[in-house]
């Protein structure tokens, strides 16, 4: 097993579609707009509320924990670079606090 690291294949994938979401960045507004006034709201919540969480994903994300070093969040098992994985690892930045982040990491499958 590895630590996570994107296969080049996915970063010239998330460079290639880079360029198109800077380019839509008028449709994206409405969206960052709302999503600014949730300050204060819980990371988990608010990626609920935005329907970017499907319900497993949630109860997943809700039952992460930060490592014994409070510095990480090591989802359990191991992974096939994807859509759930990648979700997972946004969310689990909600177990992080102000001033004192907690990094999320996910093994991948050999």
């Amino acid at each position: 097993m590895t630590l996570w690291h994107l296969p080049s294949e996915l970063e010239d994938q998330f460079e290639e579609r880079w360029q198109t979401w800077l380019d839509e960045a008028e449709r994206w507004t409405p969206f960052f707009e709302e999503l600014a006034g949730l300050q204060g709201d819980d990371l988990l919540d608010a990626l609920k509320r935005f329907d970017l969480l499907s319900p497993e994903q949630f109860e997943s994300a809700r039952k992460l924990r930060r490592s014994l070093d409070g510095r990480a969040v090591p989802l359990p098992g191991t992974h096939l670079p994807g859509d759930d994985v990648i979700t997972l690892l946004a969310a689990g930045f909600a177990r992080g606090e102000p001033g004192n982040p907690a990094i999320p990491y996910a093994r991948l499958e050999a």
